[in-house]
């Protein structure tokens, strides 16, 4: 019990600081994954690829805490074209046509930060700022993010509807011409996110380092012995 309020009164101060950074551990769940909506004529179509194709299980980054801006050093996601799937196997091989794999891999997407107002707790819901280079060119977009947590697990998910034509793409026809692609896709984001603190407790008298919840550390910690990486 008093490990755990430290950890909430210590993460209460990170969070209410103006300028602070911390480490942090992040491990990808299944169910995360990335998509692209769109319509061809009348007919809609999904293209998904899941998150184990272009993310780590596990990540120790450093974030950054600027104002209400959050800054990540490991913020960059290159997701490879080939393995994207759908249900619309025309739709598919249309998008695949458009993106060549072969020369451009992957579509890289990268977070700039990620704004958190003040009443997140009431709101649930921030704004990130992502740069997406598709083929060799790149935009930025601001884009709405929905957070939900329970226990250590937080679920995000944003989305933006994008003209692919800022990327230099042309809508692909079918049917020698009669079915026009629309030229908007909507690229989603959903990921599900084990987050927690990285937290290292000296014991100065024994000289030895312990990591979160080694529970040797617990007396420690009572003394005041408490040191983030």
């Amino acid at each position: 019990m008093m490990k755990k309020l430290l950890y909430i009164f210590v993460a209460l101060i990170w969070f209410n600081n103006a300028n602070a950074q911390t480490n942090l551990s992040i491990e990808v769940q299944n169910g995360s994954y990335t998509s692209i909506d769109g319509c061809a004529g009348v007919m809609k179509y999904k293209i998904t690829q899941t998150a184990e194709n272009f993310l780590k299980k596990k990540y120790n980054i450093v974030a950054t805490k600027n104002q209400q801006r959050i800054y990540l050093d490991v913020n960059s996601v290159y997701i490879p074209v080939k393995a994207y799937t759908s249900t619309n196997k025309i739709a598919l091989k249309d998008f695949l046509k458009m993106m060549e794999p072969e020369k451009y891999k992957n579509m890289v997407i990268e977070l700039i930060y990620i704004e958190i107002p003040s009443d997140i707790n009431k709101t649930h819901t921030g704004n990130a700022v992502f740069n997406f280079k598709i083929k060799g060119v790149s935009k930025k977009y601001a884009m709405p993010v929905k957070f939900s947590k329970e226990g250590d697990i937080y679920t995000l998910i944003s989305s933006k509807q994008i003209n692919i034509r800022d990327f230099g793409l042309e809508p692909p026809a079918a049917m020698m011409g009669l079915v026009k692609t629309s030229e908007f896709i909507t690229v989603g984001l959903h990921f599900i996110l084990k987050i927690a603190p990285i937290w290292v407790f000296f014991n100065k008298l024994e000289k030895n380092i312990y990591i979160n919840d080694d529970k040797k550390a617990l007396p420690q910690i009572e003394k005041g012995l408490l040191y983030i990486l």
